[in-house]
């Protein structure tokens, strides 16, 4: 099968030749390498990924459905790519039951690299039944040794052969992840999806988004966002309600419609699919998390509006920054502390109604 050499035959207008791989021009600027989710962004820059959850979706039949089309149209379709967002039990369910589904539509499977050395990220074994052979991927977070992956497994496969399956974090399978910094905070291009295209082969990619997964680190960042403006107490005070006042509108339009729902591996799960913005091929399974609190921000702000707890941390220089906030969602109880090497704070707060339990300070 033939394999497009963009160097020689160029790309399409608004795209150029990079890795062998035409990319989006606008691509290149989006580029970044950093662990730290923004704190610079605008508050309606935070939500667009949840936003878009609630869009127009498939449900999984439908997505089994789709994919099984596309395999049928053209053999290059070669490799299946998951990513998860880590630590999701719906969304390692959602990637298995699909491959489990494919094969029962008569595909056949050979190798599944799987991402995390020699501690993989997914149980394979759990698809033995589905003829999958597992193997690990010791990779970083560049996309180098899951691209390596791909190529060697996939990129001289026809799926009248069989399939092969690549399963890493979520952040490594599509250039789709370089347009959210607000949540996929390293963008190393070309990613997985865009390797293998150059051998001549497709692959068909599937980001797995818990919603539940990633709005701890948006609540951290809207929070600290928050908290870069002290000591100007009335601009973070200003900060912290239009957070919360986003967080309300847009967490608030998440919602389980039954008609996503469906039976894998035993449990309900409500998923919804919808095709990815940047990025042909891919899939994006949103999980809705009705009712999810912003606890961090709201916890912090429990402490702050605690007579003697604001005073304490105005006094002491103290932001949301240089406190730890833990949670018990069984007792229903949030813990603080904050320090900088100083004068400490710890407390309570209730985890229903956010209101101090209790607050001391040495």
């Amino acid at each position: 099968m033939p394999a497009y050499d963009c160097a020689m035959c160029g790309c399409p207008a608004n795209q150029v030749c990079d890795h062998a791989v035409c990319q989006p021009s606008d691509l290149a600027a989006l580029q970044r390498d950093s662990l730290r989710f923004p704190l610079d962004l605008d508050i309606e820059a935070y939500f667009p990924f949840y936003d878009d959850g609630m869009a127009a979706a498939m449900s999984f039949p439908e997505l089994v459905d789709t994919v099984d089309q596309s395999l049928r149209r053209d053999p290059r379709y070669a490799a299946i790519v998951l990513g998860e967002s880590h630590n999701s039990d719906d969304e390692q369910t959602v990637g298995r039951e699909l491959v489990r589904a494919l094969y029962a539509k008569h595909w056949t499977f050979g190798r599944m690299g799987i991402e995390g050395g020699m501690t993989p990220i997914f149980d394979g074994s759990t698809l033995a039944d589905s003829g999958i052979q597992p193997f690990a991927i010791t990779g970083d977070l560049t996309n180098a040794a899951y691209c390596a992956a791909v190529k060697r497994e996939a990129g001289m496969l026809l799926n009248t052969d069989h399939l092969y399956v690549q399963y890493t974090g979520s952040g490594h399978t599509s250039r789709e992840a370089c347009y959210h910094p607000e949540l996929y905070t390293v963008c190393k291009s070309p990613h997985i999806a865009e390797c293998l295209r150059p051998t001549g082969r497709l692959p068909i990619t599937v980001m797995l988004f818990d919603p539940d997964i990633w709005m701890t680190p948006t609540d951290t960042a809207l929070l600290w966002r928050a908290g870069n403006l002290l000591p100007d107490t009335a601009a973070f005070d200003t900060a912290l309600n239009a957070t919360l006042a986003a967080w309300q509108t847009h967490i608030g339009k998440q919602l389980a419609d039954p008609k996503f729902d469906v039976v894998l591996d035993g449990k309900m799960v409500n998923v919804r699919i919808r095709k990815a913005t940047h990025d042909d091929d891919t899939y994006i399974a949103f999980f809705p998390r009705p009712g999810r609190e912003p606890f961090l921000a709201k916890t912090w702000k429990a402490v702050w509006d605690d007579l003697a707890g604001k005073q304490f941390l105005i006094t002491n220089a103290l932001r949301p920054q240089d406190c730890s906030i833990s949670w018990d969602h069984t007792a229903a109880k949030n813990s603080v502390h904050c320090d900088k090497g100083g004068p400490t704070l710890d407390a309570t707060v209730d985890g229903n109604t956010f209101v101090v339990i209790s607050l001391t300070t040495t």
